[in-house]
């Protein structure tokens, strides 16, 4: 175990980088290596340090040289006659072992993005949120937090709960239907007795809800008149639902990140469209980025 920067202490590292030879065909490396991500994961779990042995890059190559790049390294002494240069790949990768492999070291090169202040402080102007309620005041904090944070599915499930969180609605049984599920309890118990199958359907009828969330997120979009909105709305759900629940496929792959996006985008013109019809006065950047003038 090593840091991904030549001669780093660990302690300063981002990145670490662990290092297994002596396989005999390439398929052992591989096993040995995913069942070594494994253990990583669940002992970063244990220890509270926290592993992401996938990372963005999903064991792809983020970058690496051409023939014509070895050559020019050649020429600059980075890499002797015969030397070749490795791909650098962010997760698991399987090399011949030999000694003609050569890594990168250096410093990974990083960027900064700032932001010209002065259309910021336009916004903060022609802000307002006079009566503008306490629900949707914490919806729009949520998606803040969506926004600053580094994770994609941190991003998903703060921008759809921006929306639970206003459609939820306080919806009790009535005395007559919460007499209709005592029975049907009763009816499951009575007639399959009290083994954990029937505990589990009765468990079941008494946890059921007289609507679902999606359903009460579809009564909201309806209450406001942005139903021409439900599609999208819908699709993130079931994006959601695929990502979390499973039946999606790999989550590794660049559809969460698209997926962010997006429920950032519907989800925060839902809720901006909802704070303006409460009396928002809403800058003139909630139309460049969330299509709400």
């Amino acid at each position: 175990m090593r840091s991904a920067e030549q001669d780093q202490p660990l302690k300063q590292a981002s990145w670490l980088v662990f290092s297994a030879s002596g396989f005999a065909t390439e398929s052992e490396g591989n096993e040995y290596g995913e069942e070594l991500r494994s253990a990583l994961h669940l002992a970063g779990l244990c220890t509270s340090v926290g592993v992401d042995g996938r990372t963005s890059g999903d064991d792809r190559t983020m970058s690496y040289f051409s023939p014509e790049g070895e050559d020019w390294l050649r020429s600059l002494g980075v890499l002797q006659s015969g030397e070749r240069l490795g791909p650098d790949v962010h997760g698991l990768a399987v090399f011949p072992d030999d000694e003609a492999l050569r890594f990168s070291a250096g410093k990974r090169p990083t960027g900064t993005s700032t932001h010209g202040p002065q259309e910021f402080i336009n916004a903060i102007e022609e802000s307002t949120t006079k009566g503008v309620s306490p629900k949707t005041q914490r919806a729009i904090r949520v998606l803040n937090l969506a926004q600053i944070s580094d994770s994609p599915h941190a991003k998903v499930v703060l921008s759809i709960s921006s929306i639970e969180a206003l459609a939820a609605e306080n919806l009790n049984w009535t005395a007559t239907q919460a007499d209709m599920l005592d029975r049907a309890t009763d009816w499951v118990h009575g007639e399959f007795g009290d083994d954990a199958e029937a505990s589990e359907v009765a468990d079941a009828i008494k946890r059921m809800h007289r609507r679902s969330l999606r359903q009460q997120a579809r009564r909201l979009l309806d209450k406001h008149g942005l139903m021409t909105w439900w599609k999208d709305c819908e699709d993130v759900y079931g994006r959601r639902s695929g990502l979390f629940h499973g039946g999606a496929g790999d989550d590794r792959d660049t559809d969460v990140f698209e997926l962010a996006a997006d429920a950032m985008k519907v989800c925060g013109r839902i809720v901006l469209s909802i704070a303006k019809q409460e009396g928002a006065g809403l800058p003139a950047e909630a139309r460049l980025h969330f299509g709400v003038s």
